[in-house]
């Protein structure tokens, strides 16, 4: 898992990209972050965030692949 989250403050700020694999027309998006890149077991370092998708630095693109 390459996408990141660190605390900044009392915020975190998500790094990194996801991709969805289904149409989405939601309000908010789960995604899973590393937050502690040194934990054992390397599950025990990954947090889920529920993020408005209105958030700012926030970009959403449709791939254009539809099955």
């Amino acid at each position: 898992m390459k996408t990141r989250a660190e605390r900044d403050g009392d915020d975190w700020v998500i790094n990194g990209q996801k991709i969805w694999c289904t149409t989405f027309y939601g309000d908010y998006l789960l995604v899973a972050a590393r937050t502690d890149p040194d934990a054992e077991p390397q599950h025990a370092g990954i947090s889920a965030f529920i993020v408005p998708t209105d958030a700012p630095g926030l970009t959403i693109k449709p791939t254009g692949r539809h099955v």
